[in-house]
């Protein structure tokens, strides 16, 4: 566990110096120096003296506080600052300090609290400590966090019993610890004592045998009830005997009790030391007659434990806790009898043989409290109270009860929402995946029939602060009903799906009509397009030049980047908003990424069409032509009555249904509209239906209109639910609909570019007169959707994108800045530039450590000269593979990692290796890092140089990711080192990119000077005396399926596209040859190594590996260009061999093709060979395994014309790779799309 200490107990004034002080040292000093998997980070208080504590030891974090004591920045910043240091627990170790030390309210802090409780003192007797009504209220503020932390450690078994007692704690969630005593505290030896003893006669008059006392002056410490017992012992032992009080006293007290001893007759036997130094106070300790400690009440009673630590014969009351401490009863006393305590003095000191016998207990007794016993105790409760980790999702291991809890904001049934509709079959499949509440607007009451929990919106914040929630998933679309929760999104941010693109109907809806939730049509301009662009958007609205619903989205204008700042990851259902999201907000938000929209499986409906339309009122013999959804001026209903009229020429008999409601904002009189075409008997409007009825008016219908323009960038939900049953649709040729292919739907153009009435009656007179090609449509859907859109499929691509979202590091900085603001917004602040610098200091601090404890690379960019910037995710992917391979190594006590560049790398280690290590050595370039566990040795070398280490000394070497660093030379002196490091039968185990596939994928990393394949580094094992023990692959090249539809990416962005498409423990398997990572565990057989054959075989594998490399273009000669809206790339010559790899990588089904693609020559000059082979291309599948056609060009192929054409056959459903290999002889022009046709 991660640890956060609260060390004010070291610096303030009533505690530096005196017990609490002295037990929170020990106590940090014990913690940090166990061998245990926790790591601990000390926080100290600016505003305070320096902490007492060892700085070549021990090293903490200064929190520069505004103020002085606790107020409510200073404890906000308290708090954001052990947030920032990614710790999974805080303890404070003095919970009940004064007003000058910051103690926040912990109360409903989102990471576990231990506290340490000294005694409840205050609490048992407030009548005489909390009268005054400031200190009463500043303890029971205090104490809250004592009731309501996660564990309490207490002292004593006194204390555990008062606070259960007290304050109600359950005796599960409170543990005695003990105390122990300092190695300083033990008894003087015989040839000091009379050393000390002239000195302690000449500083402070001690003349003859004394009683000590060191209590303080608090009046429960009792020390009147000493003078007076002390007063009544026998004259003759009073004579032999002083009584020395050995505490800083006030010089009023002092005097109060040299009035008493002289009242009692006792004056010349007192001897007020006031402060004593910690030497001199073990000096009194040793050479004492008799320690007597008279308290009415303690939390435990340390100066009693260092004094029988230095074997003096002691005496104490019988309250409390200090029965525990002396373990007899012959020592105890009722501190409320003065009779008592001067009985029990006067046996000791008269009877030599008591006073010897409970001398020798006393170091017995001493010897059983300990500062590692303490420890060890606070330790095993950090174990027991461990966070407990969340199963990885990818890997399909959650249970039900370790989930991770999410709200989800959204529309529900009843509201007449496509998106209300989208949830509620969303949510069925997510369960698998996480535990849902599903939060709603106030005015409704939903009418679902799921387990899941409701919550309006006005609940969500309480429910928040009661149970939290692990992440908020909100379906954001542009109308009303979303307007509770995209306030919502500002002051909590989390994943939005983003169903429309363009959102100016919400904002509009927003500033015009709840002004209350401060979000207006201007703000939302500015935070989108600037100050001045806003300030003309506006003119031209109040001029008519404008307006929201339509000339808004024609403009370009969106008004949706508020999404994208303010959200921690972006969900877009179709590819054409997800590119567009991409290329607008990647600056803003590096998670956005195209989900498709889920489709729930089918159920037809158990009636024959026939009696569905007869229930309808739709003549049985009727071709039925309809279009789904609300009514509104966008999905073209003019154009469809219009040509639906001329339609009727050729087929009277047809039937229009407009399946939807006729309420929308911005519809038109629809109605009407029938009317003055006469179309009254032939069309009809449903208004708005319920789903069953939705999915029943799809089965009868013959052909379905799907037209959209102008496009707000939504996921047409209805259209999918169309191809879902098979129907042919006709849509309107969109961005949007970009995602589906000719072969799927029947695309029309834009009306700007075409006569749309005309262009929708020839597509239906086509689709009606050619029913094959209806049912050729229907097929292919069926396909496209079973394969694209399965609720499984999503509800997994939800889970995995949740989990990316999760684990990078700027969700966590987002997520502490706005918790930050939310906090601060709710006070008035003095100097508000002030608090905020401060503030910004702690996030950018947790920004940067939050960038050393993750690998840089698992959020690498990747920029092409004509793409924008797309986050990539490969690395995590396999870093979660690695993950499991871990759990696969065999046990070892001591293990070297070569390579391991920080603190994170231990934590992920010793998380997934299931068995204990006694040291783990690393060894890394880096300087060592801070809060290192105690278990870890730091190297800090090259990790290939091994020379320094002792010869068999470890059980297991593991070198993760790190031979492909070396050249083949080092590499042969590396294998021979770590064979003489490790011990017989130790274990090698080792990752690296198999070259085999890397090199297929024309996959560089500069800075992997020599990568293996799986054959060659078992043969350099072998050469080196190692035995293949075990082998895994991990991401097979099938799952790493084919690069994307732009040449030239590297294989991180490739991996995207297909990366939702297998299971992750799908991507470790037995066939390392076929993946694109080989680990191999190998156990040591001799000493002995073939040094010069190993050298010499791995020169010959590099020379072949450099003669066999691929040059991928964009890597190494390619440049994109942009013509017309047509992507090319362009290949200089450079003799330099290189591929090309193009899509789709759609699905093609069983039939013949013609593939067209576009490659030119460019400047090409006489002194060129013409007849020369200047490329290959070719139709593959599954990266060459099977090809279907291959043709290969010379230069006089392309001297009149660009189109390379090649025909074939696939005999079954297939996902194909269209491919160019050039030799880099010639300039070329290569168009980036093929284009591919199917043919009779």
């Amino acid at each position: 566990m991660k640890i956060g200490i609260d060390i004010q107990a070291l610096q303030t004034r009533n505690s530096r110096n005196r017990g609490i002080g002295r037990y929170t040292k020990s106590v940090i000093e014990g913690l940090l120096s166990q061998e245990t998997n926790h790591a601990y980070q000390l926080f100290a208080n600016s505003m305070l003296p320096s902490p007492d504590l060892d700085n070549n030891r021990f090293s903490y974090h200064n929190i520069n506080y505004p103020y002085i004591g606790s107020c409510h920045l200073n404890d906000l910043l308290m708090k954001t600052t052990l947030t920032s240091a990614d710790i999974e627990a805080v303890l404070i170790p003095s919970p009940m300090e004064d007003s000058e030390a910051t103690i926040a309210d912990y109360q409903n802090y989102h990471k576990k609290v231990f506290v340490i409780c000294y005694d409840l003192i205050p609490l048992i007797f407030a009548e005489r400590y909390l009268n005054d009504p400031n200190t009463h209220s500043l303890y029971m503020r205090r104490l809250k966090n004592v009731k309501n932390a996660d564990f309490i450690f207490a002292i004593s078994e006194s204390t555990r019993q008062d606070v259960m007692k007290y304050l109600d704690v359950p005796a599960d969630k409170v543990l005695n610890v003990s105390g122990g005593v300092s190695s300083f505290f033990y008894p003087i030896s015989e040839s000091d004592r009379q050393n000390w003893m002239q000195k302690l006669s000449e500083k402070f008059g001690i003349k003859r045998n004394f009683l000590l006392y060191t209590g303080g002056e608090d009046w429960r410490k009792n020390i009147e009830g000493l003078l007076k017992a002390f007063a009544k012992l026998p004259k003759h032992i009073q004579k032999c005997h002083q009584i020395v009080v050995a505490c800083k006293l006030t010089t009023f007290f002092a005097q109060e009790l040299i009035s008493l001893s002289s009242s009692l007759g006792i004056n010349q036997s007192l001897i007020l030391t006031n402060y004593v130094t910690d030497e001199e106070l073990r000096a009194l300790y040793s050479t004492c007659s008799l320690f007597v400690f008279p308290s009415f009440y303690e939390g435990f009673g340390l100066p009693l434990l260092e004094a029988i630590s230095c074997g003096a014969p002691a005496i104490a009351s019988n309250s409390s806790s200090l029965p525990e401490i002396l373990g007899s009863v012959e020592q105890l006393f009722d501190p409320h009898s003065v009779e008592a305590l001067t009985r029990l003095m006067n046996k000791v000191l008269s009877d030599e043989n008591f006073r010897q016998k409970i001398s020798e207990q006393a170091l017995k007794q001493a010897k059983t409290f300990t500062w590692e016993s303490v420890t060890q105790k606070m330790s095993d409760v950090f174990k027991e109270q461990q966070p407990l980790q969340k199963a990885t999702i990818l890997f399909d291991r959650v249970q039900n009860n370790n989930k991770p809890h999410i709200a989800v904001f959204s529309p529900l049934p009843p509201l007449k929402s496509g998106i209300s509709n989208y949830t509620e079959d969303l949510i069925q499949s997510l369960v698998r995946y996480f535990n849902l509440d599903l939060v709603h607007d106030d005015d409704y009451i939903p009418d679902i029939s799921l387990d899941n929990k409701l919550l309006s919106y006005s609940q969500f914040e309480n429910q928040l602060k009661t149970n939290g929630y692990e992440g908020i998933i909100y379906q954001i679309g542009n109308s009303s009903y979303h307007c509770y929760m995209y306030s919502h999104l500002m002051r909590y941010s989390g994943i939005t799906v983003l169903h429309d693109y363009y959102l100016g109907g919400l904002i509009n809806y927003l500033d015009n009509y709840h002004p209350e939730l401060g979000i207006p049509l201007e703000k939302e301009l500015e935070h989108c397009y600037g100050r001045e662009k806003a300030k003309d958007i506006l003119d031209k609205l109040q001029k008519g030049l404008l307006n929201t619903h339509e000339k808004f989205p024609e403009a370009g204008i969106y008004l949706n980047r508020r999404i994208f700042t303010r959200s921690l990851g972006v969900i877009l259902h179709n590819k054409s908003a997800y590119q567009r999201a991409v290329k607008d907000f990647s600056n803003d938000n590096r998670h956005i990424v195209h989900i498709p929209l889920l489709v729930p499986p089918i159920t037809q409906p158990e009636n024959k069409l026939e009696d569905i339309r007869l229930e309808y009122g739709i003549p049985v013999d009727s071709f039925v032509i309809s279009t789904f959804g609300f009514i509104s001026s966008t999905k073209r209903p003019l154009s469809i009555l219009l040509a639906f009229k001329k339609y009727l020429y050729n087929y009277p008999s047809a039937y229009l249904i407009f399946v939807g409601g006729t309420d929308y904002l911005g519809s038109l009189d629809i109605e009407r509209e029938i009317k003055k075409l006469e179309l009254q008997n032939r069309v009809k409007i449903t208004n708005y239906v319920t789903m069953s009825d939705f999915y029943r008016y799809i089965q009868i219908s013959d052909i379905c209109l799907n037209l959209r323009f102008p496009s707000n960038g939504e996921s047409s939900a209805s259209l999918l639910k169309i191809l879902s049953m098979g129907k042919p649709a006709i849509v309107t040729n969109i961005d949007s609909f970009a995602d589906f292919s000719d072969d799927i739907v029947v695309k029309i153009p834009q009306p700007r570019q075409s006569d749309e009435i005309e262009e929708i009656y020839k597509a239906l007179i086509n689709l009606t007169e050619n029913s094959e090609h209806r049912s050729f449509l229907s097929q292919n859907a069926l396909k496209y959707i079973e394969r694209e859109h399965s609720p499984e499929r999503c509800a997994r691509l939800y889970a995995e994108f949740f989990e990316q979202v999760q684990y990078s590091p700027q969700t966590k900085v987002n997520m502490l800045a706005d918790h930050v603001g939310r906090e601060t917004a709710k006070h008035e602040v003095a100097d508000s530039q002030k608090i905020f610098v401060l503030f910004s200091k702690v996030i950018d601090n947790f920004r940067s450590t939050s960038s050393q404890n993750y690998d840089s690379s698992d959020l690498k960019i990747i920029q092409p000269e004509s793409l924008t910037k797309t986050l990539i995710s490969f690395n995590y992917f396999l870093h979660e593979c690695r993950s499991i391979c871990l759990q696969k190594l065999p046990a070892a006590k001591k293990i070297l990692s070569i390579g391991c560049s920080g603190v994170w790398y231990f934590e992920w280690f010793h998380k997934f290796y299931p068995y204990p290590v006694e040291e783990h050595t690393g060894i890394d370039l880096n300087h060592k890092p801070e809060n290192l566990p105690h278990n870890i040795v730091w190297i800090q070398n090259d990790g290939s140089d091994l020379t320094s280490l002792e010869s068999e000394s470890f059980d297991l070497i593991f070198a993760g990711q790190f031979i492909e660093h070396m050249s083949w030379e080092s590499q042969a002196t590396f294998l021979a080192e770590v064979n003489r490091a490790l011990k017989p039968n130790g274990f090698f185990v080792l990752d690296s990119p198999n070259y085999d596939i890397s090199n297929r994928y024309g996959w560089r990393q500069p800075e992997h000077i020599h990568e293996l394949t799986f054959k060659q580094i078992c043969n350099f094992l072998e050469l080196s005396s190692f035995n293949i023990e075990d082998t895994y692959g991990l991401v097979p090249k099938k799952l790493l399926g084919t690069p994307p539809q732009l040449v030239g990416k590297s294989l991180e962005y490739a991996f995207q596209n297909n990366f939702y498409k297998e299971e992750i423990n799908k991507a470790i398997n037995k066939e390392p040859n076929d993946c694109f990572i080989w680990w191999i565990i190998a156990k040591k057989n001799t000493c002995v190594v073939e040094k010069q054959l190993l050298k010499n075989q791995l020169q010959k594998a590099y020379l072949e590996n450099q003669k066999n490399q691929y040059n991928i273009v964009f890597h190494q000669i390619g440049k994109f260009i942009d013509d017309n809206g047509k992507q090319f790339i362009i290949v200089n010559p450079s003799d330099a061999p290189g591929y090309a790899l193009f899509g789709s990588y759609e699905f093609y089904s069983k039939g013949n093709y013609l593939i067209e693609y576009n490659i030119s020559l460019l400047n090409v000059r006489k002194n060129h060979i013409l007849h020369s082979k200047i490329a290959i291309v070719d139709v593959v599948t599954d990266s060459g395994e099977k090809v279907y056609a291959k043709k290969e060009i010379e230069s006089s192929d392309l001297l009149n014309n660009s189109i390379i054409k090649l025909q074939f056959s696939l005999d079954k459903l297939s996902s194909l790779e269209f491919r160019v290999f050039y030799f880099g002889n010639l300039p070329l022009r290569i168009g980036v799309q093929p284009k591919v046709s199917s043919i009779g």
